[in-house]
């Protein structure tokens, strides 16, 4: 009797059934309308004809899309041109599919599934899949005894070798022939079965293509909706194909579409468990998981699994709570080791390495406890698994089920073949580590232990008996007692586990996206990207560029108090300074490191919040980052330490040339005094006359004891201008002879500085420091041999590029106006080195002698000569003009003509005796006040502009300022994109510096600080004014204003104030009413306050200029890391700190096309779409005359030995589709600059439009 026959005797007796519920009445005539339709079809047509998108279709874009992938075909041809060939065949595809109509059948399934409430659709779900059934029973058996007498037959063979036929003497048999004869009818009747075989999780199958073909149409995708049904499908425990195992491939966007609406229906913060198992083909993986979980995976039908499912399956509350997960998701694989796939491992490798790499539990499933062929196969696939995830860090846990065990209970014999397996495990993980990289693993436990060696408390049964005993026999009650126990440990596993090994639906389809990537690669190590990684190792960077905001401004307001400090005490001498220097700032430094470990506490703190896996990356991650963060802190001691000490020097020099002055000036102020003494003591008139001709008397004695002072300087100043010139001329005509071949260097000198010389006495406005001075040429310019990156031109007579000129031109003016800078810089510092300065200058030069200007185009030695005899002129032209000036800044009668008139008017009023408080006070205000005034402004004026900006939306992570970065290239003109391929650094400095301005004027808020600090701290003087009064009021002059002084300089030090202070210690006992110089201070002040600080006309970039604290220098270091270029394509290094430093090679996850550089191909002079990982993959050779300084060709395999501080891994890829749209928009610009012809751009790349390339950025 059939089902239905004993449900409708049931009925008559009163039992109530679901055949007679509306829902269960209204399904089944449904499905039997669905059913009816597709029996009217032929049995091997059926299936084409309802679910035609699965078909041929399907199976060829699979095979392009693991193509574009692989490149196993590409043969000679272009990667970027063969890629965008794959892409073009697999948009034909698509198209097809697009235009293929819905079947009939198909239309009414899905119309009945979106139509009906839960329980009609869980009935006609159920029927459709026993009609199914039914009908596949009627076509597989005899199929499967087809393929089972060919499986019988093919084992048969391969135990034979070469034998003689008895039938026919004298003739052999070959075995290996049928054995392929029997594997080709295997996969006929695979296929066969393939037809045959119809289920449910097919039509779930087309549902995928219906999706994926349609959402890459323009317009709306009318199947949208399915992603959701096949949600609420999953929720009722219907499985989901992860894997189409008949094209071994993965529908990504249908699958990353479903789990969105998975995540929606059950929440974000929903965590699952994943669960896997992998076996050889039919030894009951499915049955087991359906015991185990009750899960609904096809085992009826001799229907085995094709491809990878997967199934949710809710917990309980109690479970939830104690495992702090929501659900279970059990993943369930095809066999492995299918008998028509002969010895092919490609496909069962991809299924393991797919499986367990997304799995937190893996279950490894054995046929019987006998060691065997097939038991080695599997371990041989799960041992390459195993090692491809411990070196992409992926973590899982595996158990070992030995199914169909005859007697489970004869523990010794069966812990025998355990451990024969776990040996065979250990021996192939040894050998394999070894083989690939020479690491030296010593077998499972170095990757991943057992669940019963981690959890040795609990009971994992790893023998199973079998389930039935012969066909007619009852299932065994034992097998499902082993099973539960076996499902109760790992639960409870989960439960003991240190880290929740759980993942929200996000990060699941995160990881498919990430394993199958790297899967369809040929080398899954060098491939594989792991999202969940990246975003672990984003949000820590965040992180510590949030906390450590505050960590340089504190180093740097640290070192300085301390510097100032010593900066105040005018007894010490350097060594001493300098040993007190060091010991506090190491203070300093212990300080800040224990604010890191505050922040490395804080973070520990954070990552506890992370959960599951990704703990374990923080945890990785968490070393470098601290490391960073000290290493930073060290720099920054280092950096500050020198600043401070090379301050003091400063200090102390000046201070030498300060004693010489005071001196003059305390004698010239004592001598006025006294001869107003005298004149007030003859009660004489004093009228202007007499103290007109007194001063000018005094002002003539002065100008004497001036003069005799004055010469001592001068001769000293001419000795060492004349030591610096002979000197350097030395080192010219010595560098010129060791650098340069036949160069008549003396009468070239002469000759130029003879015109040197009539031009600067005939044009008083001739700048030996102006760029255009003179310009570079094409006649300056010389081709190497063999001079290109990539191939040769053997031409000599070809003429530089514009671009080549022009970067000569850059090259020139760069080493004139950082020399001129120097230069200026020196003006203001005391006794600088200018012998050394100007020999390093020519040095610069020099380095081009063997450096090339740009590809493989360098300066000639006229040039080179020219240039540094430039240089060496420039630099004795200022030496002059510098020796002059600090020759003018020392000078007792420069001082004298320059304060004369200041001189004349303080005689005058000592004499009349008149003011003489009110001007003291004016003094004090004008000299001391505003000096203390304008320090305290500035003083962390810097530092607070730093941070805010750090706190922008511009400078807030490294991440989101090097997008904003991109993103404007998008928008640029090709020449600033060509500057930022090639000349990085100096676009980012530029780049920053016109931020950092625009904040300013936008935000105002360099502005606003300096206005509100100037009240705050006007005040605070007038504070302090007040109190000095109220506290000194009767003591001497003196005593009041040493106090006053001790109150302004207790925290600061005000490097240009103490030569003013003397001057007014001087006068200071003139003081005859304290009151009315206070009043008149706190009156100047009071005015002081509403005045602008800096002139109207002063930009904001001398603002910052001024500033100690160097804002850009600062936001450059923290924020960009290393600038290291790629040799090739100009890709700048992704680590975000300095490579040298922490002994790392540079690398660069995604290079761009060679063509932004000028890469070209040899010969033709065409730019090159190529990127560098692509070509280090291939066999091609490359020759770069200005790295190696030689025209040999390489090989781009050899690359990273060839150029060892860089790491350029071997990856056939394609650029970026935001660099795609770059170079498409830009290379016919690029090559007429750089005189070669436009890059073959593969079509596909003028498709990219702007969106697609900001998407892609993003």
């Amino acid at each position: 009797m059939s089902l239905e026959e004993h449900a409708a005797i049931a009925q008559d007796i009163g039992f109530l059934c679901d055949e007679m519920s509306f829902y269960c009445k209204k399904a089944k005539q449904n499905s039997m309308h669905f059913i009816g339709s597709l029996k009217k079809i032929s049995d091997k047509n059926r299936k084409n004809k309802v679910m035609p998108l699965q078909g041929k279709l399907w199976k060829d874009w699979s095979y392009n899309d693991k193509e574009e992938s692989k490149m196993k075909n590409k043969g000679n041809e272009d990667s970027q041109h063969y890629t965008d060939r794959i892409r073009s065949e697999k948009k034909k595809l698509r198209l097809q599919q697009q235009q293929t109509d819905t079947s009939e059948e198909l239309k009414y399934f899905i119309t009945t599934i979106c139509t009906a409430n839960e329980k009609e659709l869980r009935f006609f779900l159920q029927w459709c899949q026993l009609e199914l059934n039914k009908m596949s029973e009627g076509l597989l058996p005899g199929v499967l005894r087809d393929y089972n007498g060919c499986v019988k037959s093919l084992e048969e063979a391969r135990k034979l070798g070469v034998n003689k036929d008895p039938s026919k003497p004298g003739e052999s048999i070959n075995q290996d022939k049928i054995k392929e004869e029997l594997v080709e009818k295997m996969k006929r009747i695979s296929e066969q079965f393939d037809t045959f075989s119809l289920g449910i999780e097919h039509i779930f199958r087309e549902f995928s293509q219906l999706y994926e073909a349609h959402n890459e149409r323009d317009v709306d995708n009318p199947y949208e909706n399915l992603p959701m049904v096949m949600a609420d499908l999953m929720i009722m425990g219907y499985p989901l194909e992860l894997m189409d195992g008949n094209v071994s491939h993965v529908p990504q966007q249908w699958l990353d579409a479903v789990f969105s609406e998975l995540e929606k229906k059950i929440g974000k913060t929903k965590r699952v468990t994943v669960m896997s198992i992998i076996g050889i083909q039919s030894t009951g993986k499915s049955t087991l998981l359906n015991t185990m979980f009750g899960s609904k995976f096809a085992v009826s039908s001799g229907r085995c699994t094709k491809g990878v499912f997967v199934q949710l399956l809710p917990l309980n509350n109690e479970l939830r709570d104690e495992l702090k997960c929501d659900y279970v998701l059990i993943m369930d694989t095809e066999g492995l080791r299918s008998p028509e796939m002969g010895d092919q491992f490609a496909h069962d490798n991809e299924i393991a390495t797919f499986i367990t790499c997304l799995a937190n539990t893996t279950i490894l499933n054995f046929w019987g406890q006998t060691f065997s062929k097939e038991m080695s196969d599997i371990i041989q696939i799960s041992a390459h698994a195993f090692l491809r995830m411990t070196r992409v860090e992926i973590k899982s846990r595996f158990h070992m089920v030995f199914a169909s065990v005859s007697d489970i209970t004869a523990v010794e014999k069966n812990q025998i073949g355990v451990q024969n397996v776990i040996n065979e495990i250990d021996k192939i993980i040894t050998e394999t580590s070894a083989q690939q990289d020479g690491t030296k693993l010593l077998g499972m436990q170095d990757i991943f232990p057992l669940c019963k060696k981690i959890y040795q408390m609990l009971h994992f049964p790893e023998f199973l008996p079998a389930l039935w005993q012969g066909q007619m026999s009852a299932p065994k009650s034992r097998y499902g007692e082993e099973v539960t126990t076996l499902r109760n440990s790992l639960m409870e596993s989960l439960i003991r586990d240190d880290i929740t090994r759980t993942q929200t639906c996000r990060d699941f389809i995160t990881r498919i996206s990430d394993v199958w990537n790297a899967v369809k690669k040929e080398n899954f190590i060098f491939a594989f990207q792991n999202s969940q990684a990246v975003e672990v190792y984003r949000k820590m960077e965040e992180f510590f560029d949030r906390e450590t905001t505050d960590l340089r401004t504190f180093v740097y307001s640290e070192v300085r108090t301390v510097g100032d400090s010593f900066k105040n005490e005018s007894t010490k001498d350097l060594p001493s300074i300098q040993e007190q220097l060091q010991a506090q700032i190491f203070q300093v430094k212990a300080k800040a490191l224990e604010k890191k470990d505050l922040i490395e506490e804080k973070f520990n703190d954070e990552m506890k919040r992370y959960g599951d896996g990704k703990a374990d990356m923080a945890a990785k991650f968490l070393p470098d980052f601290v490391l960073n963060v000290t290493r930073k802190i060290e720099n920054w001691i280092i950096s500050d330490e020198g600043r401070v000490l090379n301050e003091i020097k400063e200090m102390l020099k000046k201070r030498v040339n300060m004693n010489i002055l005071q001196n003059f000036k305390r004698n010239i102020v004592k001598n006025a005094q006294q001869v107003v003494k005298e004149l007030h003591e003859k009660n004489e008139e004093i009228d202007e006359n007499v103290i007109d001709n007194n001063f000018k008397k005094l002002f003539e004695e002065w100008k004497v004891d001036a003069k005799k002072q004055d010469g001592d300087l001068q001769l000293k100043n001419e000795n060492e201008l004349k030591n610096i010139k002979n000197g350097c001329q030395n080192a010219l005509f010595e560098k010129i002879s060791q650098r340069l071949k036949s160069v008549d260097a003396y009468a070239r000198l002469r000759s130029k500085e003879e015109i040197v010389t009539k031009r600067r006495s005939r044009d008083k406005h001739f700048d030996l420091s102006d760029p255009q001075h003179f310009r570079v040429t094409k006649n300056h310019l010389v081709l190497k041999k063999y001079g290109t990156m990539v191939g040769a031109i053997h031409s000599t007579f070809r003429d530089p590029s514009d671009a080549v000129i022009e970067r000569g031109e850059k090259i020139k003016q760069m080493i004139c106006q950082e020399f001129q800078q120097k230069l200026k810089n020196a003006k203001h510092e005391i006794n600088p080195d200018l012998k050394k300065l100007i020999e390093d200058a020519m040095d610069d030069v020099f380095k081009y002698n063997k450096n090339d200007v740009y590809q493989g185009w360098s300066f000639t030695q006229d040039f080179i000569l020219d240039l540094v005899i430039h240089v060496y002129l420039q630099g004795i032209t200022n030496v002059t003009d510098i020796l002059e000036m600090q020759s003018n800044r020392n000078s007792l009668v420069q001082h004298l003509k320059k304060e004369k008139a200041i001189l004349a008017q303080d005689f005058k009023s000592d004499c009349m005796s008149t003011d003489t408080d009110t001007r003291l006070g004016k003094l004090v205000f004008k000299d001391v006040l505003t000096e203390v005034i304008q320090t305290r402004i500035e003083k962390d004026l810097g530092e607070k502009l730093y941070v805010e900006l750090l706190n922008t939306e511009t400078f807030v992570f490294k991440s989101k300022m090097m997008f904003l970065l991109h993103e404007e290239l998008l928008d640029s003109t090709w020449n600033q994109v060509y500057d930022f391929t090639n000349d990085y650094e100096n676009y980012v400095k530029n780049w920053i510096s016109l931020k950092v301005m625009k904040f300013c004027r936008e935000s105002g808020y360099l502005t606003k600080q300096i206005e509100a600090r100037n009240k705050s701290v006007t005040d605070d003087v007038i504070e302090t004014v007040q109190q000095t009064l109220e506290q000194a009021k009767d003591s001497p002059p003196s005593a009041w204003f040493q106090l006053l002084m001790s109150k302004l300089t207790k925290k600061d030090y005000f490097e240009d104030m103490a030569e003013k202070v003397s001057m007014i210690e001087i006068k200071i006992e003139e003081i005859k009413d304290l009151d009315t110089v206070s009043y008149i201070m706190v009156e100047e002040l009071n005015s002081f306050k509403h005045r602008k600080v800096y002139p109207e006309g002063k930009d904001i970039i001398e603002i910052l200029n001024s500033l100690k604290f160097n804002v850009f220098e600062n936001l450059m270091a923290e924020r960009i890391g290393c600038t290291d270029p790629c040799r090739f394509c100009g890709s700048v290094c992704d680590n975000g700190r300095d490579c040298k430093e922490f002994k790392m090679k540079h690398r660069v996850d995604l290079h761009r096309p060679g063509g932004f550089t000028g890469l070209h191909t040899s010969g033709t002079d065409v730019l090159v779409t190529s990127i560098c990982s692509t070509s280090v993959s291939s066999d091609k050779t490359y020759r770069m005359t200005k790295y190696f300084q030689d025209d040999k060709f390489r090989n781009w395999k050899d690359v990273n030995k060839d150029i060892p501080d860089w790491d350029i891994k071997p990856i056939d890829s394609e650029a970026q589709e935001f660099w795609q749209y770059l170079f498409a928009l830009h290379h016919k610009n690029i090559a007429a600059h750089l005189k070669y012809k436009p890059a073959d751009i593969p079509e596909g790349w003028f498709s990219v439009n702007r969106t697609r390339a900001l998407k892609n950025l993003k």
